[in-house]
C-alpha cells in the first residue's frame, strides 16, 4: 500500500476539524444512546399500556359485578308491595307498605349476618373468590324468590340473597388497591363504579315493573289475541314474579363471568390461603360465633381462644395448621386489653421463627400503633435495634416474603376512632337513602296519600330518574371530588341531596292541575292517572336526590378505607357492609311503618301525611350533614400505607 503524502493528511485532518464533521458525529454518538435506550423505553411502553389495559378491563368487570348487585336490591322495588297482596289475602293497597318493606328489609338482614364474614374471606382467599362465590348463590336463590307461592317463603329465600351477597365490599377494596397509590385514579374509577347504581336504577325498575305480573298487565297476549296461553299462562298467573327474577338470574350469571375472567387478584399470592381449607375455617368462625353466645364468662377467661376462633387465618396455604400459635401470638398484639398489651422482645423474635420470617423484617412491618404506652414502644424499638443489627450482614442474601400486619378483628376496627366515625356516617345515611328509595314506590302506589299508579309507571318514573342519573352522575361525582376535595365533597353531599325530598308531596298537585288534560295524551301510563309533568318532575327530584347520594358514597368510600392498612381493607369493608346492611335493613321497614301508619291509621291527615313521611325523611338526611361537619375531619386521618 502506497503511503499517503503530507497533502492527503492535511485534508483529512481538515475534514475532520470542519464543523460538518463535528455535528454529524454529535449526531451519530446521539443516535447510538438513543438506539441502546429505546429497547429500554419500549418496554417500558409496553408494560405501562399493558397495565392500563388490564385495569381497564378489570374496571369494566367490578363496574358489571356493581351493576347486579344494584339489580339484587333495587329491582323488588317496583313490585313488592303489590308482591304483598299477592301473597297475603288481606293486604291492599294503603295497607301493603308494612308488608312490602319487610321483603326489601329481609335483604339487607341477610347481609347483616355475612357481610364481615364475607370481608374476612375476601382478605384470606382473594377478592374475586367472594365475588364468584356470591354470584352463584345470588343466581341461585333469586330464582327461588320469584318461584314463592307464601310471604313466609318469600321472606326466606329473600333472607337468603341477602346472605349471599358479598360482593360489594370486595369490590370496593379492589378499586382501590387496583389503583396503586394513584388518588386521582382511585377517585374517577370509584366514581364510576359506585356510579352503577344509577345504571341499575335506570334499566332494573322499568325491566321489572314491565316484566312483574305479566298475565295482569298485557291480557291481550293470553286471552283472545292468539298469544300465549296454555300452560304459560297457568304458569305465569301462578308464578307472576318469576320474570324479573330471571333477569336477575341472567346479570348474576354475566358478572360471575366477569369475575372469573377480567378482574385482576389484588391480594398477593403469599396471603391468599388454599380454598380447601374454607369449610374447616367456616366451622372454626361459626364456632367462635356460637361460643361467644353461650359462654360469655368462659370467653373472658380463654380470651386467647374466643379470639382464634373470631378470626379466620390470613396465612398462605404452605403455612401448616400446627403454627395456629403464631397466628394467635400475632392476632393478640391488636386486642385493647392490658394482658395482650405486653410486647416483650423474646417473644417477638420467637414469632419471626415460628412463621419462618426474617426477623429483622418482621419486626419493621408490625403494626405499632396498637402498642399504647410509650414505655411498651421503647421497648419494642430496642428490640429491633438490637435484632437487626448484628444480623444485618446474614439477611441481605435471604430473600423470605415480609411478614404480614395482625389480623383485623371487630374489636380491633372499631376503635379505631376515625374508622369508626366514618362508618357511624356512612350507616346513617345508608338508612335514608334505603328510606327514601322504599318510600317512594309506596307513595305512587298509595291511593290515600299518594298517586295511585300501577308498577308499570313507577318502574318507568325510576327509569327516567336513571337517565338522568347515569349521564350526569360520572361528571358531577368526579368533578366535585376533584375540585371541592374529599372531606368538602363529604360535607356538601348530604345538604344537597336530603332538601330536595321536601318537594316529593308537591306532585300531588302537580298531577291534579294536570289530571284534565293527562286523560287524553297520557302516553306514559297504562291506563293510571299520571301526567307527563308529574313524571318528569318526579324524576328530577329522585335523580338530583341519587346524584349527591352517590357523591356522598365514593367520597365516604375512598376515605373509610384509607383509615386503614390496605392488608386490612377488605376486612373493613365487610364491617361496612355489615353495619351498612343494618341500618339499610332498618330504613325500608321504618319508611314501610311509617306509610302505612300515615295512610291507614286515621292518626294523621291523609292530605298531610305524604307531607309527614317525607318531611321527616329530609330531616334525618340534615341531620346527618351536621354529624358529616362534626366528625369528619381530613386531618385526622391517618395515612396507614406510609408506616
Amino acid at each position: 500500500m502506497a503511503p499517503r503524502n503530507q497533502h492527503e493528511e492535511s485534508n483529512e485532518t481538515a475534514v475532520n476539524s470542519s464543523p460538518q464533521h463535528s455535528s454529524k458525529m454529535k449526531h451519530l454518538r446521539y443516535d447510538t444512546i438513543n438506539k441502546e435506550e429505546q429497547p429500554q423505553q419500549t418496554a417500558k411502553q409496553q408494560k405501562s399500556q399493558h397495565d392500563k389495559r388490564k385495569h381497564t378491563k378489570s374496571t369494566i368487570a367490578l363496574c358489571l359485578v356493581m351493576l347486579t348487585n344494584s339489580c339484587l336490591q333495587i329491582s323488588v322495588f317496583p313490585y313488592s308491595g303489590y308482591m304483598a297482596i299477592h301473597l297475603i289475602p288481606n293486604a291492599n293497597e294503603e295497607n301493603t307498605g308494612r308488608y312490602a318493606g319487610l321483603i326489601a328489609s329481609f335483604y339487607m338482614t341477610g347481609r347483616i349476618f355475612s357481610s364481615f364474614l364475607w370481608g374476612r374471606v375476601a382478605d384470606a382467599y382473594g377478592r374475586t373468590f367472594v365475588m364468584i362465590i356470591s354470584s352463584a348463590l345470588c343466581a341461585i336463590f333469586s330464582i327461588l324468590f320469584g318461584l314463592s307461592t307464601s310471604f313466609t317463603s318469600a321472606l326466606v329465600f329473600r333472607f337468603l340473597c341477602g346472605v349471599s351477597s358479598g360482593t360489594m365490599g370486595p369490590v370496593k377494596t379492589s378499586v382501590s388497591e387496583l389503583s396503586k397509590g394513584n388518588q386521582d385514579l382511585e377517585n374517577k374509577t370509584m366514581s364510576l363504579v359506585i356510579g352503577m347504581w344509577g345504571w341499575g336504577f335506570l334499566i332494573f325498575p322499568a325491566l321489572s315493573g314491565a316484566l312483574a305480573e305479566p298475565v295482569k298487565q298485557y291480557p291481550h297476549l293470553f286471552q283472545g289475541g292468539g298469544g300465549g296461553g296454555g300452560d304459560l299462562e297457568e304458569f305465569l298467573e301462578k308464578y307472576p314474579f318469576v320474570l324479573p327474577n330471571l333477569v336477575v338470574f341472567f346479570f348474576c350469571v354475566v358478572s360471575l363471568v366477569g369475575a372469573t375472567f377480567c378482574v385482576e387478584e389484588t391480594l398477593p399470592l403469599e396471603q391468599r390461603r388454599s380454598v380447601k381449607f374454607i369449610l374447616s375455617d367456616l366451622v372454626h368462625w361459626f364456632r367462635g360465633i356460637f361460643s361467644s353466645i353461650i359462654a360469655s364468662r368462659f370467653q373472658r377467661a380463654h380470651k386467647k381462644d374466643y379470639e382464634d376462633g373470631m378470626a379466620l387465618p390470613l396465612c398462605s396455604s404452605q403455612v401448616k395448621q400446627s403454627d395456629k400459635v403464631s397466628y394467635d401470638a400475632i392476632e393478640t398484639c391488636d386486642t385493647s386489653s392490658d394482658n395482650n398489651q405486653q410486647v416483650e422482645e423474646d417473644e417477638v423474635l420467637k414469632l419471626a421463627k415460628v412463621r419462618n420470617i426474617d426477623s429483622c423484617s418482621a419486626l419493621h412491618s408490625m403494626d405499632t400503633s396498637s402498642i399504647s404506652s410509650p414505655s411498651q414502644s421503647k421497648k419494642f424499638s430496642t428490640a429491633k435495634n438490637n435484632e437487626c443489627q448484628p444480623n444485618t450482614t446474614k439477611t441481605t442474601t435471604t430473600t423470605q416474603p415480609p411478614a404480614t400486619l395482625p389480623p383485623a378483628t371487630l374489636s380491633s376496627l372499631w376503635h379505631r376512632k376515625n374508622t369508626r366515625q366514618h362508618l357511624l356516617t356512612y350507616f346513617f345515611f345508608s338508612f335514608f337513602t334505603a328510606g327514601v328509595d322504599e318510600a317512594f314506590p309506596l307513595f305512587c302506589i298509595s291511593k290515600d296519600i299518594g298517586l295511585g299508579i300501577a308498577e308499570i309507571s313507577i318502574g318507568k318514573i325510576l327509569s327516567l330518574s336513571g337517565i338522568l342519573f347515569a349521564l350526569l352522575n360520572y361528571i358531577v361525582s368526579s368533578t366535585i371530588i376533584s375540585k371541592c376535595g374529599l372531606y368538602k365533597s363529604l360535607h356538601m353531599a348530604p345538604f344537597l341531596s336530603s332538601p330536595i325530598i321536601f318537594l316529593v308531596p308537591l306532585s300531588i298537585l302537580i298531577n291534579q292541575y294536570y289530571d284534565s288534560y293527562n286523560n287524553d295524551n297520557n302516553n306514559l301510563t297504562n291506563g293510571d292517572n299520571l301526567s307527563w309533568p308529574t313524571a318528569i318532575y318526579l324524576s328530577f327530584i329522585m335523580s338530583w336526590n341519587r346524584i349527591f347520594a352517590m357523591v356522598f358514597y365514593a367520597g365516604i368510600t375512598i376515605a373509610t378505607n384509607r383509615t386503614v392498612h390496605v392488608s386490612h381493607r377488605a376486612t373493613m369493608n365487610g364491617l361496612s357492609m355489615m353495619g351498612g346492611s343494618i341500618f339499610k335493613a332498618m330504613g325500608p321497614t321504618f319508611a314501610g311503618f311509617l306509610v302505612a301508619f300515615s295512610a291507614s291509621s286515621g292518626v294523621i291527615d291523609s292530605d298531610v301525611g305524604s307531607v309527614v313521611v317525607f318531611g321527616l325523611l329530609g330531616l334525618i338526611g340534615l341531620s346527618i350533614g351536621f354529624f358529616s361537619l362534626l366528625y369528619l375531619r381530613e386531618e385526622e386521618v391517618e395515612d396507614l400505607e406510609e408506616r
